[in-house]
């Protein structure tokens, strides 16, 4: 196991969460238990994974933009107003214009670009070329640890089935 899935260092994260991070409840259908990620403040689990990595920053540090075209936008942008951080989300133009409404009510700044991979990765590259840290959403260490917190949760929800 990598060290960054040490149960410690979860609890840990799961602690330093804020506190509008909740624990979801559980419903049952057919056997089968589901936990309720859309009930968190941002409709999504993916808030614990930006809380936990904007959580470890300070405001002097550089300003932090990820590429998103939903969920994990909004949580910036929430976990940004949070944190008092300056947070970028880069939405390609096909985004859902309530995800980008959101966005901007809670905050976020956005910049729109075309609607492949290959325009949003320039567009990423240009704002690192700017100074801004680019949060890689889905493969940095740091985010899959605040995904992980979810596990705890539902270790909370199903003890002795989960873990």
């Amino acid at each position: 196991m990598p060290h960054w899935g040490a149960f410690g260092l979860l609890q840990a994260a799961r602690a330093a969460l804020p506190e509008e991070i909740i624990v979801p409840p559980s419903l049952e259908h057919s056997g089968i238990h589901f936990l309720c990620e859309n009930l968190q403040v941002t409709g999504s689990y993916k808030v614990r994974a930006v809380c936990h990595w904007l959580g470890q920053r300070r405001a002097e540090e550089p300003p932090v933009a990820l590429a998103s075209s939903g969920n994990f936008a909004v949580a910036l942008a929430w976990a940004g107003r949070r944190f008092g951080l300056d947070v970028t989300a880069v939405m390609m133009e096909r985004s859902h214009p309530w995800k980008v409404e959101r966005v901007r009510q809670l905050g976020g700044k956005i910049l729109v670009c075309g609607n492949s991979t290959e325009e949003r990765t320039r567009t990423l590259e240009s704002l690192q070329m700017q100074g801004y840290e680019i949060l890689e959403h889905l493969n940095d260490p740091r985010e899959l640890v605040g995904h992980a917190t979810l596990g705890l949760d539902l270790a909370v929800q199903r003890p002795r089935r989960v873990l």
